[in-house]
């Protein structure tokens, strides 16, 4: 098929006429449908990110806040803050909610649309406050859960050395033990004093005693040995609460920094901009008529020439119509041609 062909006042008006109906079929769906509101809340964490005692830190604190922050967003709860304070249903969120980094940056875009005025705004509000409550609220709970934990350690710990006490009738052995290694210490040097002195009836009445207390230090020592044990879980649990509570502390620092009246600023709802939705919209839909109209073309082309050669093909011989006898052209006789074989009787 040659261009001009193709270009024919019938498959002209098909290229012109079908994308141009496509395209106002659009405009007409696009402006008929209800207005659209959109609001945009930025999320600008700069005191959240980074830093040694932060919650994200590292090469790649910026993208684990920005991939937590989108996930926290399409959470439950913050669907049912939403719902509270927008009246949008969860459904409705995730179609019209979209979270964005800005970038390369920790900065993260928060934007809803809505045919209802003033919803996008009370929306990207309760996303970007409650996002960042999660987010770092949960931390501070797991804190202080962590702090309850220790604390309850600490006091079990308190408790078994109490009650080891009360069953050895001793409550710290150590100083026992020391006490009487210092009366061995003494007992010993009298001894000896007296034996210089010549006192042979003295020191061997006191080597009674000093045997008695040699025995009770040897009891001591393996009291000494449960006692350690005792005091070590204790100090370990004593530590462990004071990196909970600091770790707390940290926590419920970071959830303060977090407040969306410092990180969060709202920009004003206003209407969505019918013309980007012309581009958008519009434009694929005339694009797609274009290649319809194509097509439909391509399709009567072809219909048209299959037509035009059914009407060249020529009739069969039987479909002939010879003159008779009455018409001025004579009728020769035909002959019937006969197989060779057969003879042909008179």
């Amino acid at each position: 098929m040659e261009i001009k062909d193709f270009l024919t006042k019938r498959n002209l008006l098909i290229l012109i006429g079908v994308p141009v109906l496509a395209g106002l079929i659009a405009v007409g769906v696009l402006f008929a449908a209800p207005t659209k509101y959109t609001a945009t809340a930025t999320v600008n964490p700069l005191t959240l990110v980074g830093g040694s005692q932060g919650q994200y830190t590292g090469s790649q604190a910026v993208n684990q806040f920005v991939s937590t922050f989108q996930a926290t967003a399409q959470g439950a709860a913050v669907d049912q803050r939403v719902y509270s304070d927008a009246k949008v249903k969860p459904g409705d969120i995730t179609d019209n909610l979209t979270v964005s980094q800005v970038g390369g940056s920790s900065a993260v875009t928060v934007t809803f649309v809505s045919t209802t005025k003033g919803q996008p705004s009370a929306a990207v509000t309760a996303v970007a406050d409650e996002t960042l409550k999660q987010m770092f609220g949960s931390q501070v709970d797991l804190a202080k859960a962590a702090v309850k934990s220790a604390q309850e350690q600490v006091v079990a710990a308190n408790t078994a050395i109490k009650d080891w006490g009360a069953k050895n009738g001793v409550v710290d052995p150590e100083q026992v033990y020391q006490a009487k290694l210092d009366r061995l210490n003494s007992l010993l040097q009298q001894q000896s004093a007296m034996k210089a002195a010549g006192n042979s009836t003295g020191a061997s009445a006191l080597s009674g005693t000093i045997a008695s207390v040699n025995g009770e230090l040897k009891k001591y020592g393996a009291l000494i040995a449960a006692y350690n044990d005792l005091t070590a879980t204790r100090d370990s649990a004593q530590a462990a609460l004071v990196g909970a509570q600091q770790n707390a502390s940290q926590a419920q620092t970071q959830l303060a920094a977090a407040d969306a009246d410092g990180v969060v600023s709202i920009n004003r709802e206003k209407p969505v901009d019918r013309g980007s939705q012309i581009v958008t919209v519009v434009v694929p839909v005339v694009g797609a008529g274009l290649f319809l109209a194509v097509g439909l073309i391509l399709v009567l082309e072809l219909a048209g020439t299959r037509q035009t050669r059914t009407r060249r093909v020529v009739a069969p011989a039987d479909s002939v119509v010879r003159p008779g006898p009455d018409e001025s052209t004579p009728v020769e006789p035909v002959a019937e041609s006969l197989p060779e074989s057969v003879p042909v009787r008179s």
